[in-house]
């Protein structure tokens, strides 16, 4: 898997666990459990409260559902 796809699938983790956008956890947690891709550099913005998604949710949101 390359590409932009771990990184909709760590979003989706991240609305499915958290129901928040907030990515700096499951990035971190996937880094430690290789459970969606392993470590991976983050698609993110980075503030000093929150790491922010680059992409837009709605495909993380639609892969939520099934």
């Amino acid at each position: 898997m390359q590409g932009d796809e771990p990184h909709y699938l760590i979003m989706s983790a991240s609305v499915l666990r958290d129901a928040d956008f907030d990515l700096r956890n499951n990035y971190a947690f996937d880094a430690e459990t290789n459970e969606i891709y392993g470590a991976v550099g983050p698609h993110v913005f980075q503030t000093p409260t929150a790491w922010w998604p680059y992409h837009t949710p709605g495909l993380a949101i639609l892969l939520t559902m099934p």
